[in-house]
């Protein structure tokens, strides 16, 4: 009963372990794409407009 226990709780562990490792993987991974996306996103929508969003320069 008890071997039974403390297999519950190590795999509980386990699991533990699992989600907060693969949680902090993910949240940099997220972090890495958005900043790569803002990039590319502002410059798109910087040239359909004809307007630097920074600046606020216009574009011939």
């Amino acid at each position: 009963m008890i071997a039974v226990l403390w297999m519950l709780v190590l795999l509980l562990v386990c699991l533990f372990i699992g989600y907060t490792v693969g949680r902090r993987q993910g949240m940099r991974w997220g972090r890495k794409l958005g900043e790569a996306e803002t990039c590319i996103r502002l410059r798109q929508e910087s040239l359909s407009a004809g307007r630097c969003k920074i600046c606020d320069q216009t574009y011939e």
